[in-house]
């Protein structure tokens, strides 16, 4: 039989699970058409890094000859096959994949190539440094801080509120370009009640859903009315 050249889309819908402590993982697979006649149906097998293929437990999806070759969707010709499992919450496992071919009398083809995909499902860190001043001259409240294991994440989200430890509403919405050590970002000012001290935080958010615990809270307290009082003194 052909081999099978297996390839695995990394663009995931991704959803929490009915299992307590899993999260519902969906990936789309595809590969190259089996040319054979007397080709039934391919099959994946499914491994954490560290384990064996069981080849007694293959996900089945079937195929229909068309023009020559076996096709899962034979109305696109196309190989795509999109599959569901659950990877444990709070660990981080490498998953592996192979693909068979299966033909009318049973027999199976030797694996295809094989391909992996990472699930960390480990808490993302929370942001370390996290500090923040009025600035006067572009009239804009400055943020800057520092992340732990940057690759993680994919942004932050800045929260502001009126009491400290109280409810905060988003602020901003931060993408992370993947270079700065240290991250910023700006407010405009004009945004803030004179008069009124605000506490802000951050949370990190990373893959699958994930997010960190609450950074430090900042205190801005640039607080006073908008305009500057003009003081006189005449004499009685």
């Amino acid at each position: 039989m052909k081999k099978l050249l297996l390839g695995v889309g990394l663009a995931l819908l991704l959803c929490l699970s009915g299992t307590a402590f899993a999260k519902e993982i969906s990936l789309k697979f595809d590969w190259d058409a089996n040319i054979e006649p007397e080709m039934a149906g391919y099959a994946l097998f499914e491994r954490q890094e560290g384990q064996q293929y069981d080849y007694t437990k293959p996900i089945d999806p079937v195929c229909t000859i068309v023009e020559g070759k076996c096709w899962v969707n034979p109305t696109t010709k196309n190989n795509e096959f999109p599959h569901k499992f659950d990877s444990p919450d709070g660990q981080n496992i490498l998953w592996h994949w192979v693909a068979r071919a299966r033909d009318t009398d049973g027999n199976w083809s030797a694996d295809s190539n094989e391909v992996s995909f990472q699930v960390n499902l480990t808490p993302l860190p929370t942001t370390t440094d996290f500090v923040g001043a009025y600035n006067d001259v572009t009239k804009t409240i400055d943020f800057t801080w520092t992340q732990k294991d940057p690759a993680r994440i994919n942004s932050w989200k800045l929260y502001q509120g009126t009491i400290l430890g109280g409810a905060k509403t988003q602020v901003l919405d931060i993408p992370w370009n993947g270079t700065d050590s240290t991250i910023s970002a700006s407010l405009p000012s004009d945004t803030l009640a004179p008069g009124q001290d605000y506490y802000f935080t951050l949370v990190s958010f990373g893959d699958f859903d994930l997010y960190s615990s609450d950074s430090n809270e900042v205190k801005i307290d640039r607080t006073g009315p908008a305009t500057v009082i003009q003081l006189r003194i005449t004499l009685e």
